[in-house]
């Protein structure tokens, strides 16, 4: 099954209404162990919906004045 804007927009409707326990579009009953863990469930849907499936890491290189490539200090 594909995760879906309706999705996402029930599952933000359930948040604004304290709601832990919901049915789906296609009948199945869905219950949250706890707030926390809809909320989690909320941010994997919209990573999903964004076409992130986790967080990016990248790196910077930089090179500090008076110093060589190798990382160490002129003299």
């Amino acid at each position: 099954m594909a995760l879906t804007q309706a999705d996402l927009d029930h599952l933000d409707e359930m948040i604004a209404g304290g709601i832990l326990e919901s049915e789906t579009a296609d009948g199945k009953r869905v219950k949250f162990a706890s707030f926390s863990d809809l909320l989690r469930r909320r941010g994997f849907v919209a990573r999903v919906l964004r076409g992130k499936r986790g967080p990016k890491v990248g790196f910077v290189e930089f090179q500090a004045e008076g110093c060589s490539s190798s990382g160490e200090g002129e003299e």
